[in-house]
């Protein structure tokens, strides 16, 4: 059955097999991700870190770069490297 809100579902109902699943681990580095994988037998795990990464340094330059002390004349977010980051992800 498709899941569709507001047809065959509550706009705030979180369908039943999404409340059961726990909360990522914590990974602070690749090594313990790949870990966790390992463990686990799941490479979503590792995916998810590289994820969590990619963002987290997507954030981290956008901050520096739009800090008041540091902003760009025009203080354009939308400069292609996420982009550009995510193409250089190994396939």
């Amino acid at each position: 059955m498709k899941i569709q809100p507001g047809k065959n579902m509550k706009l705030n109902e979180i369908p039943q097999s999404q409340k059961q699943r726990e909360p990522l681990p914590e990974m602070e580095t690749y090594e313990q991700a790949e870990a966790v994988s390992k463990e686990k037998g799941d490479p979503f795990y590792l995916c998810a870190f590289m994820m969590k990464s990619w963002v987290t340094g997507l954030m981290t330059e956008a901050y520096v770069r739009l800090a008041p002390e540091n902003q760009h004349p025009t203080g354009c977010l939308q400069t292609g490297q996420a982009w550009k980051g995510f193409q250089a992800w190994p396939v």
